[in-house]
């Protein structure tokens, strides 16, 4: 397996050209946050060796599960799904493939902890889920609203920024990024977010309102105005949007 062969060599951007939608690596932010995930993982890291367990597709013939036992003592299934005529790697899950399917119900019992505020019990579950599902953007974004929920704004960050790079299109974990940008008047990156997650979910209000606050200070009214009377259209009880349309016409 040349993938993890590049692992042991630590060639690792080289491990780049073998994963499920690539090209996103192009982008230099993204490609730097993919190695330094790489690199953080000890059990990766220290791979000397490797023994192919077992390999399957999956009932719809759409995705392949590659079972590994890597240094004679842990388990690695990797998640490929066909890219044209090539199996490509989607997901690591430091685990037998049977944990293939738990992803999703793990995840939500971290949702309804965050959701009750239990941020002890949710640490310890995303500490555990988090090291076994090594490419779940949703972990991520969990583990960043618990250091949200903590005030610990860099970290929280750090993991939406995580999420984003192995999901672009998770709305969620964009917005909750561009908020804190926002908030530390990264003005430029925050409105590209703002911009991006409009492309995919047009009538987002939260999203409608924040650029049109920004461009409410760049003092561009007639775009922002038109945002937000499609926020108020879609949401027609926010308030925050309310006020900042009466910004525009007691200007």
């Amino acid at each position: 397996m040349q993938f993890l062969n590049k692992i042991i060599e630590q060639n690792l951007e080289e491990t780049i050209s073998f994963l499920y939608q690539k090209d996103r690596y192009q982008e230099k932010k993204f490609r730097e946050n993919y190695l330094n995930r790489l690199k953080s993982n000890k059990i990766i890291q220290k791979m000397t060796n490797y023994d192919l367990i077992s390999s399957a597709r999956t009932k719809d013939r759409k995705q392949f599960l590659v079972y590994f036992e890597i240094n004679r003592k842990y388990d690695l299934t990797l998640f490929l799904l066909q890219d044209k005529d090539k199996w490509k790697i989607h997901k690591k899950i430091l685990g037998k493939p049977e944990l293939f399917n738990g992803e999703k119900e793990a995840y939500e019992q971290v949702a309804v902890l965050l959701s009750k505020n239990k941020l002890g019990n949710a640490y310890e579950l995303l500490k555990k889920y988090s090291s076994i599902y090594l490419d779940s953007a949703d972990f991520q974004y969990y583990w960043g609203l618990y250091y949200s929920f903590q005030k610990n704004n860099d970290k929280a960050a750090r993991f939406f920024f995580n999420a984003i790079e192995l999901d672009p299109d998770f709305v969620e974990a964009k917005y909750n990024y561009a908020l804190m940008l926002h908030a530390e008047k990264k003005i430029e990156e925050a409105k590209i977010l703002y911009r991006e997650i409009l492309k995919s979910a047009p009538e987002e209000p939260k999203t409608l309102n924040n650029l049109a606050s920004i461009l409410i200070d760049e003092k561009e009214f007639e775009t922002a105005k038109k945002l937000l009377e499609k926020c108020l259209k879609v949401a027609p009880e926010f308030e925050i949007a309310k006020k900042n349309l009466e910004r525009i016409e007691h200007r």
